[in-house]
């Protein structure tokens, strides 16, 4: 388990995300909420081969959600990684209601809808970050 000083450290550096990230994707203008737990997803203590990193719970037609980052696990991410976390997050918010377009008739229909979103905002989060690598870049030289 990482140390408090660690875990407050990557609490930080998702703090900056959050201004950082916050206007470009408008979530400054939504009701999210951004929680920092100092340890795990209790529900990790099951399971040995998937670690919860964060969670997002949204509400898409009222724009808002809620955020909650695990910082055990995301101290011991890289910093491009804790980046891709937070944005694969934010993207929850941003396209949750693709849900809804799926013709739901059991729950193998939403797990579905979910897999869906999962590899948008995974794709969606890479993408970003490789353009605001670029453009750092280009002011560079």
């Amino acid at each position: 388990m990482p140390t408090k000083k660690a875990m407050k450290a990557t609490e930080e550096k998702l703090r900056a995300m959050i201004v950082k990230w916050g206007a470009l994707l408008d979530l400054d203008r939504s009701g999210i909420v951004f929680k920092f737990v100092y340890g795990a997803n209790p529900e990790d203590a099951d399971q040995s081969d998937w670690t919860h990193l964060a969670a997002t719970a949204s509400r898409w037609d009222y724009l808002d959600g809620e955020t909650i980052f695990y910082l055990a696990p995301c101290s011991e991410l890289s910093d491009d990684k804790l980046e891709e976390t937070f944005l694969h997050e934010a993207g929850h918010v941003i396209v949750n209601e693709m849900q809804c377009w799926s013709n739901v008739k059991d729950e193998s229909d939403i797990s579905n809808a979910v897999e869906h979103e999962e590899r948008v905002v995974t794709q969606l989060a890479r993408i970003l970050q490789r353009v605001d690598r670029k453009a750092r870049e280009s002011v560079q030289n």
